[in-house]
């Protein structure tokens, strides 16, 4: 079962514990906390529930749908889609309703255009559109809009339960995400715990309290009605339809190298299961797995929150990115995520992204895939450079 501490604070007049603000429609209501994703979006830890997700902007706050109005509505620089939904937990039902609530938004959400979202988009923004709101040059629109538009018609989306006090009944969320076989989507739930602090301040802290697999496998039934109309069925396959199992979970090490192996060599997969395990030896290092990839994770001593470093996808390609949204997240020095970035890009090769100065190898920008062979040729340099944004993480954080 998940326990959370207690902060403390330390300033020149000694040493307190912090004390929890119970969330109340006298305090902070759900306005607040809407309020709270609208104006500060990187204060939600997204890239711990899908490690390739980038810097969110916020496209609005009460966006109309067929299925009721999101009540925060993100999207990153590769036009990937967070859906949240935020609640107080006062009421134990709650908890079970307002899953199938987003889940409601993400299938709505699906059946629009790009220019349908951009429409309703605009209604709560004064007539201010997706691309108006992002910036960038021509191409760069062009890609959002493109990224947009997959995700609608995949149901590539992020969906989050934000909320105080939130508890881990995972099996029926379960259950609730088995209703929507049709969505490719990832789900999460986040917890935000606020603190009084000194000077009339507010602490807020934000936890991943867990996530969902991805549904991916299912079967689509299209009938002509006698009027014309298409009628569309979309059902999860059963086991006799289906030798592989329906979900893609994230990944274990077994599972991992299993499918690693398929794509590089031998001598290349026991180098970096050698590279692996000399990561995990080390306590400011972690070794961890999404879906479809490996990741590094850096964990500065004494700091709660973790780090992307370096990400090795099951295909054999390496990449770097969004380690300036976590840094800054946090209230450590943006340069330390660009030099990181510049200095492995480098090392491996790796194009100098000009879009994002943050990020190489994942195909964002001017930056494309990094072979893993390159990685491999310069992993002890790439090890001690993730080992030295811990520390200096460490000192600007303590600072």
């Amino acid at each position: 079962m998940r326990r959370a501490g207690t902060p403390i604070e330390i300033s020149p007049d000694g040493t307190r514990r912090l004390q929890r603000v119970p969330f109340t429609e006298r305090t902070f209501a759900e306005n607040w906390l809407q309020e709270l994703i609208q104006e500060h979006p990187t204060l939600l830890p997204v890239d711990e529930i899908r490690a390739s997700i980038g810097p969110l902007t916020s496209l609005g706050r009460e966006v109309p749908t067929t299925a009721g109005q999101i009540d925060n509505l993100l999207v990153d620089p590769n036009g990937t889609l967070v859906i949240i939904e935020t609640k107080l937990w006062r009421n134990p039902q709650a908890r079970r309703d307002v899953v199938g609530q987003v889940i409601d938004y993400a299938a709505a959400l699906c059946q629009l255009s790009f220019d349908e979202l951009d429409h309703a988009v605009r209604l709560v923004n004064g007539d201010c559109g997706i691309a108006d709101l992002l910036g960038g040059d021509d191409l760069e629109r062009q890609q959002l809009i493109d990224g947009i538009s997959r995700g609608l018609r995949s149901g590539d989306l992020v969906l989050l339960v934000v909320g105080d006090g939130i508890r881990e009944e995972i099996e029926s969320i379960a259950d609730l995400l088995g209703a929507a076989p049709h969505l490719g989507f990832t789900f999460g739930l986040i917890e935000l715990a606020v603190y009084d602090s000194s000077a009339s301040s507010t602490l807020v802290i934000p936890t991943v309290v867990a996530h969902s697999v991805e549904i991916t496998r299912t079967t689509v039934r299209v009938e002509v009605l006698p009027d014309g109309r298409l009628d569309v069925k979309v059902a999860a396959l059963n086991d006799e339809d289906a030798a592989a199992p329906s979900r893609r979970q994230k990944l274990d090490a077994e599972t991992f190298a299993h499918h690693l192996s398929g794509n590089v060599d031998p001598a290349t997969l026991s180098d970096v299961l050698a590279w692996r395990d000399q990561v995990a030896a080390d306590p400011r290092l972690r070794v961890d797995y999404a879906s479809k990839s490996m990741i590094f994770r850096v964990r500065p001593v004494g700091i709660a929150r973790e780090f992307t470093g370096l990400l090795i996808e099951e295909t054999g390609n390496v990449s770097v990115g969004w380690l300036h949204q976590q840094v800054t997240g946090v209230g450590a020095q943006g340069d330390i995520a660009t030099k990181y970035a510049a200095e492995t890009a480098m090392l491996v090769g790796a194009a100098p992204p000009t879009r994002y100065p943050d990020t190489w190898g994942d195909g964002t920008g001017d930056s494309g895939w990094v072979d893993l062979a390159a990685a491999l040729a310069r992993r002890a340099e790439l090890t001690e450079r993730m080992l030295q944004v811990a520390d200096e993480l460490e000192r600007s954080l303590h600072n």
